[in-house]
């Protein structure tokens, strides 16, 4: 079996904003509606991938493209806070960018 390690950078919509409110303030507004991906790292099969070049829907675009070419059935994903944070949020901005 072969991981598919991924991770996601991310920042707020409204840096701003951001900038002026508490730190309790500031991790409220890091989630999907109210942030954003500014860069998708993967590995797999010991080479790096990084997606971070164009806007969030190109980067969400390739991103997927590269899991659909990558992924095999005994492939599964790896990262920190994976589950309950990088792929909801992925996902999340898919959706709303319209990206399948």
């Amino acid at each position: 079996m072969q991981p598919l390690i991924i991770d996601i950078e991310t920042v707020p919509l409204d840096q701003e904003t951001y900038w002026q409110i508490s730190e309790e303030e500031q991790k409220k507004l890091i989630n999907p509606i109210d942030s954003r991906i500014i860069a998708i790292g993967a590995r797999y099969k010991g080479v790096n991938h990084l997606f971070c070049e164009g806007s969030e829907k190109d980067i969400l675009e390739r991103f997927w493209e590269y899991v659909k070419a990558v992924a095999q059935p005994d492939t599964f994903f790896v990262g920190f806070y994976l589950t309950l944070f990088d792929m909801p949020f992925i996902v999340t901005r898919s959706f709303i960018h319209k990206v399948t």
